[in-house]
């Protein structure tokens, strides 16, 4: 069971959150629980800063800064936070960064970080992009860039349909054939993965 829980956000965002994000938990054997009091492995919050959730079981014993997205020891803190996110922005970028950051709770890392990924980026370009998001160098080779290789963690073949893929404009890219729009639904493989992972026929979804 996954517990959680708003510490912020508008009523809008906060009940299009209750409509997405159980759209993972119909393929995999765990119930997402909704609370409004005592603990809760998933403390969502909508701070001016960063995007961003900790990965898996780390919420259980760690929280996360909303403007470094760094992480540190605590139990009680925001552990997925949706910055910049209001109730006027893009149905599909709401949409897809709900999808996206549950994503990351269950377990799934970056699919443009994936080892077989083989993108073309204009390095240049993606820092000058992401630098005017507020970020560092240091954050976009360490989101964005660099490969995700870590031992014990499961690859299948890249997908760049995966709900995990950072968009990606033309001009990120010296190859314009790898163009990704924003994503705004789960995948096949995403699918798959999650049901491989906490495998069941079916979950409950619960609300209290």
């Amino acid at each position: 069971m996954i517990r959680v829980k708003f510490l912020g956000g508008t009523p809008f965002l906060r009940r299009r959150v209750r409509k997405i994000a159980p759209e993972w938990f119909r393929h995999c054997n765990l119930k997402l629980v909704f609370v409004t009091k005592g603990p809760a492995e998933v403390r969502i919050d909508f701070q001016p800063g960063g995007r961003g959730a900790l990965l898996g079981r780390e919420s259980l014993t760690h929280s996360l800064d909303p403007v470094t997205l760094k992480s540190y020891a605590s139990n009680s803190g925001i552990t997925l936070n949706f910055g910049g996110l209001t109730d006027k922005s893009p149905s599909v970028e709401i949409r897809g960064l709900i999808l996206h950051e549950f994503g990351h709770v269950l377990g799934l890392v970056h699919e443009h970080q994936h080892p077989g990924a083989g993108i073309a980026w204009q390095r240049d370009s993606v820092y000058a992009y992401y630098a005017r998001l507020g970020w560092s160098r240091e954050a976009v080779d360490e989101d964005v860039l660099n490969p995700q290789i870590s031992v014990g963690t499961h690859y299948m073949a890249y997908d760049r349909l995966s709900i995990m893929h950072y968009p990606i404009p033309p001009e990120l890219l010296t190859d314009s054939s790898q163009v990704v729009a924003w994503p705004d639904k789960l995948s096949a493989s995403d699918i798959a993965f999650v049901r491989s992972a906490y495998p069941s026929s079916s979950s409950v979804i619960v609300s209290q």
